[in-house]
């Protein structure tokens, strides 16, 4: 009676389960934050998308950049060869005029002597000095043009050596573009690592909501099971009333003397006495059940507390979902300052670029002309030295100012800032780059 009674006790102090209200509530916070950071993925992904294309279009733009210093050297390299096969020329000029000058000479001193030999001949010296002196003043003639063609092509050296510095410049120029230039590879692989990450913050959120929903569902099954379960206690314990009183009742008519037992005690105890092993099967059967639902109870409350424990690591998910979002837009406005930042450096390019575009189209109209001047002289030259003389003299070298203007026009180019400064150490094309480029 005493273990029956306790059982009681335990079935009327247990007021069912605790309430779920709170964990509803934050189930219904989680779900408006898993809402927000899918949002927030979409946002990022297509954040991701736009720089993707922004990075595509500035490795485009350096390629083209690259290119376009190759055609440049090409350019002047070929000007280079050309400017080497006319001092060439120019020196094959300058040993012509050596061998005139030589035979000249020769032709002189055979006429002084021959005018030594014939001093007695008055007529015949008179005849000479003309010639004489004509041969003299070619001579002096010569030797001026030998000298000017002497000086143009030290100047020509001068020149071909200037632009030979500057290929050589370019060269390596092209080799640092070349050299700190993203590898493609590299960005590739950081593009597909995005792309990974945020498949994998989609997933998760996707099992997210999955889990959400299978706590939702348990929760609400939990709720209805709670709700039965209520009932039944309410009527156990309402059962467990009644034998407690019958219970009462037996014990206080144990308790009084057999002799004492009067005919008036035995009748109300006449519809006890028969229902006797009915009630010891009732207690049996309570006794099962309440077993049953204590079992029962165990297990929701392990229930309960699995679903607080997933309750608490979808939380913790969800803070590291945040931090992961914060992260990323740390990151994407870095990209942006960065990409800023590229496009103050490309648009300098682009301006040193041009004004260094109009420079060589300048240089090589001056090249053009200096060559063209320089060629219709030497044909003048020629045409009034075999008009006075029959010989073939060589053309004679042209005026310095078209020199000096190339001159002063290759100095411009060699203070370009595309050219001094070329690629600053602050530009970096991308993220992948910033950090590991190396200033040599």
């Amino acid at each position: 009676m005493s273990l029956l009674q306790l059982k009681c006790q335990q079935l009327n102090a247990v007021g069912g389960l605790q309430s779920v209200g709170d964990n509803m509530n934050d189930m219904l916070v989680l779900q408006q934050e898993r809402d927000q950071l899918r949002n927030n993925v979409t946002e990022l992904s297509e954040h991701v998308k736009i720089l993707t294309r922004e990075r595509d279009k500035t490795l485009q733009y350096h390629v083209q950049i690259i290119e376009s210093l190759k055609a440049k050297n090409e350019e002047l390299s070929n000007l280079y060869g050309s400017m080497q096969a006319e001092r060439s020329s120019l020196a094959v000029q300058c040993e012509n005029q050596i061998h005139h000058i030589g035979d000249l000479e020769k032709q002189l001193q055979s006429l002084r002597e021959y005018q030594s030999q014939d001093r007695t001949g008055g007529s015949d010296e008179s005849a000479l000095k003309p010639l004489v002196a004509e041969m003299e003043t070619k001579i002096k003639d010569l030797t001026l043009e030998k000298q000017r063609t002497e000086t143009a092509l030290q100047a020509q050296v001068l020149e071909t050596e200037m632009a030979q510095e500057r290929i050589e410049q370019l060269n390596r120029e092209i080799e640092k573009l070349e050299a700190d230039r993203p590898d493609a590879s590299a960005l590739l692989s950081a593009m597909e690592s995005d792309k990974i990450a945020a498949s994998r913050a989609v997933q998760q959120n996707g099992m997210l909501k999955q889990q959400l929903q299978e706590l939702q569902d348990a929760l609400i099954a939990m709720n209805n099971t709670k709700l039965e379960l209520t009932e039944q206690l309410g009527q156990e314990q309402l059962k467990a009333q009644e034998l407690s009183d019958i219970v009462a009742k037996l014990q206080e008519h144990s308790n009084e003397p057999s002799s004492n037992i009067t005919t008036q005690t035995i009748a109300p105890l006449g519809y006890i006495d028969p229902p006797s092993p009915v009630d010891q099967n009732a207690l049996r059967a309570l006794e099962e059940k309440f077993k049953v639902t204590m079992t029962e109870l165990a297990e929701l409350s392990d229930e309960k507390q699995r679903l607080e424990h997933l309750v608490t690591q979808l939380q913790l998910e969800t803070e590291t979902i945040g931090e992961y979002a914060a992260l990323y837009q740390k990151q994407r406005y870095l990209l942006q300052q960065k990409s800023r930042e590229k496009d103050e450096q490309v648009k300098q390019l682009s301006k040193d670029q041009e004004a260094l575009k109009q420079k060589l189209a300048k240089l090589n109209a001056l090249v053009q002309d200096f060559v063209h001047n320089r060629s219709e002289e030497g044909v003048d030259a020629l045409r009034e030295l075999a008009g006075e003389t029959g010989d073939v003299p060589t053309p004679a070298p042209p005026a310095d100012s078209k020199a000096t203007q190339i001159m002063a026009l290759i100095s411009e180019i060699e203070s370009n800032s595309l050219v001094e400064g070329g690629v600053p150490s602050s530009f970096h094309p991308c993220l992948v780059c910033s950090g590991q480029l190396i200033t040599v």
